[in-house]
């Protein structure tokens, strides 16, 4: 029952870097996210803003994530994915702790299914998962098997490691320029990414990505992600982040609203 939520609920544990060679990789379409209250459109708002100076190679583009991630504690994320006609959108915020991260998600996969989800202590909660009452959360520890398949996602969940990451696998940056991005003034830049240099970071099965995956990344006036799109494997694909550092409860459901499910 729960070996199909799984990679749904692993890959949205995923920050960019993951994010672009899991969901090309994954037998189902991967979640993505679009807000609770108010939903995202995979094309973005975007005017173009007077010429403005930004990190011109890909050595200064790198040291500015890396400076960035810093200050990624918490966020809230968005995104949404259109793949093989189905639309797939997921909204939440996040606690990036890479020893212990904490997630709550709504996840929307259409007619497939939709689900709650809360990661907190290495458990994992899920509303919504097919035979479980509707009403109840199944609960699932994160061990054993479901650890290695979760291994390699909560990596990404520690920025430093997310940096380390881009670092190895960024070839080439490009600075598109500023943009207006739903009123707020941003930098795009245009990154190509060497998948084979992920190492670790990528899934068992990602063999059938490409070799290499260029994407379109918005950074803030504080060198944070703030917009990632980009295209694979037949994956369209926005994701926005915001709200870094904001406060942020994620908390267990109420005992009485628990039903322990084993995680096979």
């Amino acid at each position: 029952m729960l070996k199909r939520t799984r990679r749904f609920t692993a890959a949205a544990i995923v920050l960019p870097a993951a994010l672009l060679t899991a969901c090309g990789s994954t037998e189902s379409p991967a979640p993505s996210a679009t807000a609770t209250a108010g939903s995202t459109s995979a094309a973005p708002t975007t005017t173009t803003t007077p010429a403005a100076q930004g990190h011109a190679d890909k050595d200064s583009f790198i040291a500015a994530l890396k400076a960035g991630s810093t200050q990624m504690t918490t966020a809230h994320v968005e995104m949404v994915m259109e793949a093989q006609g189905q639309t797939i959108t997921m909204a939440g915020d996040t606690k990036m702790d890479g020893k212990s991260p904490a997630m709550q998600m709504s996840i929307d996969m259409g007619a497939a299914m939709s689900l709650d989800m809360i990661l907190l202590d290495s458990v994992l909660y899920l509303k919504g998962v097919p035979g479980v009452d509707a009403k109840k959360w199944a609960k699932v520890a994160v061990t054993g098997e479901m650890a290695k398949e979760f291994e390699k996602s909560l990596q990404q969940a520690d920025p430093s490691k997310l940096a380390e990451s881009y670092e190895q696998a960024i070839t080439d940056v490009t600075f598109v320029g500023p943009q207006t991005v739903d009123g707020e003034s941003l930098q795009q830049y245009e990154v190509t990414m060497d998948t084979k240099a992920l190492g670790d970071t990528l899934p068992d099965d990602a063999a059938s990505l490409p070799d290499t995956i260029t994407y379109d990344m918005w950074l803030d006036d504080e060198d944070r992600i703030r917009q990632v799109i980009y295209s694979v494997a037949g994956i369209d694909a926005q994701m926005k982040m915001s709200n870094y550092g904001e406060p942020v409860e994620i908390s267990a459901p109420k005992a009485a609203d628990v039903v322990e499910v084993p995680n096979s």
